[in-house]
């Protein structure tokens, strides 16, 4: 397999892991993995319009309004438009959403996601590859066609 298919099946399998993790600690609550992350973004950063949201979470508003819509719905969320600009709209925690947090980080039944990187070394080398990935597609801009040079099989 070529190189950058490689890393595109890595980057999908460790977001499908993410995920499972994710669902696993907070399926107890009723969430989902996409509903945990709104949260998790809600709970540390606050207050947030759905514009800076979408783009924390790496979503089209398009995606993340109707999912809004839901956890308002379900209490854990509300919207609010802006008084002086109604196109504005903003994203807060409920209380119970805020409850749901507080317990989800306390609980024994929560890991921490990464734990097993407990070593400075290893977190700096996870975070330098990401990193260098990252950017080396941002300065590239494109994703591999498969007809690239590199041949190496992994």
């Amino acid at each position: 397999m070529k190189f950058e298919l490689y890393i595109l099946h890595l980057v999908k399998d460790i977001n499908k892991q993410l995920n499972e993790q994710l669902t696993r600690i907070y399926k107890p609550y009723g969430l989902t993995a996409a509903q945990a992350m709104v949260l998790m973004y809600l709970y540390k950063n606050g207050k947030q319009n759905i514009t800076d949201l979408s783009a924390l979470l790496s979503t089209g508003k398009s995606n993340l309004s109707p999912l809004c819509k839901r956890m308002e719905q379900s209490g854990y969320i509300r919207r609010i438009r802006d008084i002086q600009d109604q196109r504005i709209l903003y994203i807060e925690l409920t209380n119970y959403a805020e409850e749901i947090m507080q317990e989800a980080s306390k609980s024994d039944s929560e890991i921490e996601l990464f734990a097993e990187f407990q070593s400075e070394a290893d977190q700096d080398k996870i975070l330098t590859g990401l990193l260098t990935l990252k950017n080396n597609l941002q300065n590239h801009n494109h994703l591999p066609t498969g007809d690239e040079p590199y041949e190496k099989e992994y």
